[in-house]
């Protein structure tokens, strides 16, 4: 009995210690482990936002090239969108093999996101320990876990975040070589970097500064690393980024001379005039993207849309000013905090510090003066957390109190209020900057906002949210209820063409933040079809028989409807679909003085006719119900006089 009550008061003895000391660790661990489960809750809303979101533009385009490069096909001119695709989409390819259903395909594809983002916690708690005290690495996990932008782009099959976290590594493997300049962490630093190409091209504008960092390494630590080492461990650097490159892509068509690869950009038409004979070291696919990708940004006219505002060339303040609305105004505040202590503390002086800032500065300084295709704060992705890692690295100088505990909290606690209202939709977060968010087109645009990730669902939502008789995406608005995406108001795909509704009818409502509900009156429909829909006769020289009875059949040719109306008149072109059109198909509508307009089925276009003889030429599949409430109309052959 004695024995007994001994083992028992052992058992006991022993858990209380085992609890104190989960309690002490606890303790003494509480920002590891605080970021540990912000990590986990960043996974799971990762993996849910992927499941629950619809397409966006471009997945399909890097899951198809990534399945043709599985197949061993690499080219890119036989799809425009191919462009700027890389092998980094192979595993996403793979994962989506395994699905039994388009919703299941989409969801596995996403999969692999969720581990780049893993990969760029881990990353990112790795450098900020290299520059700053322990505490700097769960500073900057936490900090990335609250950036709405990052958790997004890790819901979708792109590479923007593959980019970010590639990016962290490289910075790493290259703050090591700067410390110990030697050809094993030559070879780090550059497998790093060539991973880093393998992702997005736009890893260009890392390379020089990491290089320079690099050789710079070298000259400086001559005296403790002999200058011949310090030459073989650069060369040990570029070997292992050509490496990596030529083998994310498979060892394709290498060492090709440039007199026979496809090339269209200024820079390698030059190249390849001064020395077509010239073998480069890299496989073709990657040549032909980066050649792709530069001249696309050169030769295309962008749809930059910024305040309300259009611009084809894009402004410099873009991704400063989508920094100040995209980001959660906690982050913006510890941001500021982090630089003033900085400063103060003069970690500028310090070369890690410098290095990461000068990673930092070629590419924003490319992409706010130079860069055309501002079309989403997305592409300036791979900087924030570098700028993040900094400011975890200032925050970790600051002396531990009670004051400052109580700051953090506060901080972290407003970073998530902010990102609950976008818990599955990070895409279109914008901070409280934008109170009114039904407006938040009016500030921004394009994949800021709308990436197309709502499309798909946007009927079913728009029943769900019970707004009874809505015309989703008509041509133009209508009169009653109609439900708009928020690109195509804000003018990115036309900027005139909803110009008269952006400047005259504010949004009752949105959908998602991605679609806007706009109520217009009959007398504001009337009024738009004065304004900007009023056609005056061109008196073309066509025969006008009896008004139409039937419906036009369009099988693939083009036809036209003459119209003579003896006062001023509307009319009204309605599409439907055919037993004959198994799928929707849209009609190019050309009044003979304005540019084409795209109706598809279910939708109309409205014109207002003042007397006399109007042309209106008709180009598609599909059915057309022409009705005109006064005057008359025929459907003939597609009139080609003057």
């Amino acid at each position: 009995m004695p024995e007994e009550i001994a083992s028992v008061t052992d058992v006991g003895r022993l858990g209380r210690e085992a609890v104190v000391r989960l309690v002490r660790f606890a303790s003494n661990h509480a920002l590891l482990l605080t970021a540990v489960l912000f990590v986990v809750i960043s996974v799971a809303r990762i993996v849910g936002t992927a499941q629950s979101q619809g397409w966006t533009y471009d997945e399909h385009l890097h899951l198809g090239w990534s399945e043709r490069f599985l197949e061993g096909i690499s080219e890119r001119w036989s799809n425009p969108g191919y462009d700027s695709k890389t092998p980094v989409s192979v595993p996403n390819a793979v994962f989506a093999r395994f699905a039994d259903a388009p919703e299941t395909s989409l969801f596995l594809a996403r999969l692999p996101m969720a581990a780049w983002f893993l990969l760029l916690a881990a990353g990112t708690f790795l450098l900020a320990r290299r520059l700053g005290p322990p505490a700097a690495g769960p500073l900057a996990v936490i900090l990335i876990c609250l950036e709405p932008n990052l958790i997004a782009h890790s819901t979708v099959v792109t590479v923007d975040v593959p980019l970010a976290a590639c990016t962290v590594l490289s910075a790493l493997a290259f703050l090591a070589f700067w410390e110990h300049p030697s050809p094993r962490r030559g070879f780090w630093a550059g497998a790093a970097l060539g991973a880093t190409f393998a992702t997005k091209f736009s890893a260009i504008l890392l390379a020089a500064p990491l290089y320079v960092a690099a050789i710079v390494a070298v000259i400086v630590q001559r005296d403790r690393v002999p200058i011949r080492r310090g030459v073989v461990a650069l060369g040990s650097c570029a070997v292992a980024a050509l490496f990596v490159i030529a083998a994310a892509f498979g060892f394709q068509d290498m060492f090709s001379p440039l007199a026979d690869i496809e090339l269209s950009s200024q820079p390698f038409i030059s190249l390849t005039q001064s020395a077509p004979w010239l073998r480069l070291p890299l496989p073709e696919a990657f040549l032909t993207g980066l050649d792709m990708c530069i001249a696309r940004e050169r030769e295309i006219t962008w749809n930059v849309v910024v305040l309300g505002e259009h611009y084809s060339s894009g402004v410099w303040y873009y991704y400063l000013f989508h920094w100040a609305i995209k980001t959660p105004l906690a982050l913006i505040a510890v941001t500021l905090v982090g630089a003033g202590v900085a400063l103060r503390r003069r970690l500028w002086r310090r070369p890690h510090v410098v290095i990461i800032v000068a990673m930092l500065a070629v590419p924003l300084a490319y992409f706010s003066f130079i860069f055309r295709v501002q079309i989403g704060y997305r592409y300036t992705l791979m900087c924030v957390p570098l700028v993040l890692v900094l400011v975890a690295t200032a925050l970790a100088q600051i002396k531990r109190s009670r004051l400052a505990i109580a700051g953090f909290g506060a901080i972290v606690l407003l970073g998530v209020v902010e990102n609950v209202p976008y818990w599955t939709n990070p895409l279109s977060f914008t901070n409280s900057t934008i109170l009114d968010k039904k407006r938040a087109f009016e500030w921004t645009a394009d994949s800021n906002l709308d990436w197309g990730h709502h499309d798909a669902a946007i009927e079913r939502q728009v029943r769900a949210r019970r707004i009874p008789a809505a015309r989703v995406n008509p041509p133009h608005p209508l009169a009653g209820r109609n439900v708009f995406a928020v690109n195509a108001v804000a003018g990115v795909w036309e900027y005139e063409a909803h110009q008269w509704l952006r400047a005259n009818i504010r949004p009752t409502d949105h959908i998602e933040h991605t679609h806007l509900v706009f109520d217009v009156t009959d007398d504001q429909f009337e009024r738009m079809l004065v304004e900007t829909r009023t056609l005056e006769s061109q008196r073309p020289d066509c025969e006008v028989l009896d008004p139409i009875s039937r419906p036009i059949l369009l099988r693939d040719t083009n036809a036209a409807v003459c119209v003579e109306v003896r006062e001023t008149a509307v009319i009204r072109l309605v599409a439907k679909r055919t037993r004959l059109v198994r799928h929707p198909h849209h009609v190019r509508v050309r009044v003979i003085e304005r540019a084409p307009e795209v109706v598809g089925p279910g939708h109309e276009l409205w014109y207002r006719m003042l007397p006399g003889r109007h042309l209106l030429r008709l180009d598609g599949t599909g059915k057309i119900i022409v009705r005109v409430e006064s005057g008359r109309a025929r459907a003939g052959e597609l009139f080609t006089g003057s």
